[in-house]
């Protein structure tokens, strides 16, 4: 009895242990990922070794200070804060509506000393301008940038122009009425759009002849408009 009631308990089927992927894939997988974020390494450190240098300070050719880092850090906070980037642009990024305030300082920059020049009895000072902007008196041990004394007196007017701009004359721009209007805060941001403005239109030191911006905005030209 014993033996015929001895029963057979069924013997579990083995499945296949093999992965659904072979090798081949799952290291290829492995090195286009590796590669990518290599890649994604590099670019981020070119972007902050190429990037345009902030300056501790800009002082005139007889050393006074006309602004600091601090003072267009600033400034790129109020641009950002009054909604300026949704008006007009820096460096070609931003909207369309404004003008793109890089441009627009160099343009007044550039024709201010343009008209310096000819008071000192400069008749064509086209060259003259070109050279003044496009020389690059950056110094990266001391991170202290040169503005020529033209260049100086060129910044105080555009403040002025754009105290009006952004206050009594804002409304015919389309902006809010008196928009800006503490002179603190408007040095602030004309020192922010001209740390812009030298960065378009400067060379690089000695390996290039591109700007720190590779030009850009295209509308930033250190061209001087003829005498009217």
């Amino acid at each position: 009895m014993a033996d015929q009631q001895t029963s057979s308990s069924p013997i579990p089927s083995r499945q296949s242990s093999r992965p659904l992927i072979g090798k081949g894939w799952i290291q290829g997988v492995a090195l286009v990922m590796i590669f990518g974020f290599l890649v994604m390494g590099i670019l981020v450190y070119r972007t902050y070794t190429a990037a345009m240098p902030m300056p501790d300070k800009v002082v005139t050719e007889s050393g006074q200070v006309l602004f600091t880092g601090d003072d267009i850090t600033r400034g790129q906070e109020l641009y950002q804060a009054r909604g300026l980037m949704q008006y007009g642009s820096v460096l070609g990024h931003g909207a369309y509506l404004g003008p793109d305030y890089t441009a627009d300082y160099l343009r007044m920059a550039t024709d201010d000393v343009a008209d310096q020049l000819r008071a000192q009895g400069v008749a064509d000072p086209r060259d003259r301008v070109v050279t003044e902007f496009r020389t690059n008196r950056y110094n990266p041990d001391t991170k202290t940038l040169v503005f020529t004394d033209r260049q100086a007196a060129a910044f105080g007017r555009i403040q002025n122009h754009y105290a009006a701009y952004f206050g009594e004359n804002s409304t015919k721009y389309g902006l809010l009425p008196q928009l800006i209007t503490d002179k603190a805060q408007i040095r602030d941001l004309t020192a922010f759009f001209a740390w812009t403005a030298w960065a378009a239109a400067a060379e690089r030191p000695a390996t290039s002849t591109a700007t720190p911006t590779t030009g850009r905005p295209s509308s930033a030209s250190t061209t001087v408009r003829p005498q009217r």
